[in-house]
């Protein structure tokens, strides 16, 4: 049986130092003299940057436009409620597809809308005012499907064509929702 050993013995310090060998790879490390301090330099004055000048821009047309775009949303929107009560009677009681009174209200509506239309066509935004160009883009679309929707839809009526009545009010919801984004880019860019 083996002995296991009930004490370790601490190695004793010698006075001699012992060589550690140093590996081949390392290169030893040698102290150097600290720096001796030096002074703190006294700031120098900076050019502070000049902020870039802004592009004169003309509010007022800007403002102007605006307004003149959201009147004519207004009247579209206006004739637009009258169409939707027109169309609605028709669908209740379709014998007023015959009836010259209802066409003839009808077809001051569609007037009114195309009229509208084409005052968007009309209208030139100010160049430098981008979110106004952008606005520009979707009235163009407004007017457009507007046309397309009066189109189909004095076609509809005239000759009682079902289809082409679903055509028309199918171009005016998209007309509608070009509308609502107009006037929501417009809410905003007059809050500010």
């Amino acid at each position: 049986t083996a002995e296991i050993p009930t004490e370790t013995e601490t190695p004793k310090p010698t006075d001699k130092p012992t060589e550690t060998p140093i590996p081949a790879t390392e290169t030893p490390v040698q102290p150097t003299d600290t720096p001796e301090p030096t002074s703190t330099p006294k700031p120098t004055s900076t050019t502070r940057p000049q902020p870039t000048p802004t592009p004169e821009v003309d509010t007022a047309a800007a403002l102007a436009y605006a307004n003149e775009v959201l009147a004519i949303i207004n009247t579209m929107s206006s004739a637009s409620f009258d169409m939707a009560d027109a169309m609605t009677s028709v669908s209740n009681n379709p014998y007023l597809l015959t009836d010259d009174n209802w066409k003839i209200n009808f077809a001051v509506t569609l007037v009114t809308m195309e009229i509208a239309a084409s005052n968007l066509l009309d209208l030139e935004p100010p160049d430098d005012w981008p979110v106004l160009l952008e606005v520009d883009d979707h009235l163009i679309q407004v007017a457009n499907y507007v046309l397309l929707a009066t189109e189909r839809l004095t076609y509809g009526i005239d000759n009682i064509d079902v289809d082409a009545i679903e055509d028309g009010t199918n171009y005016f919801l998209l007309a509608t929702a070009e509308m609502n984004e107009v006037t929501r880019i417009l809410d905003e860019f007059n809050a500010q």
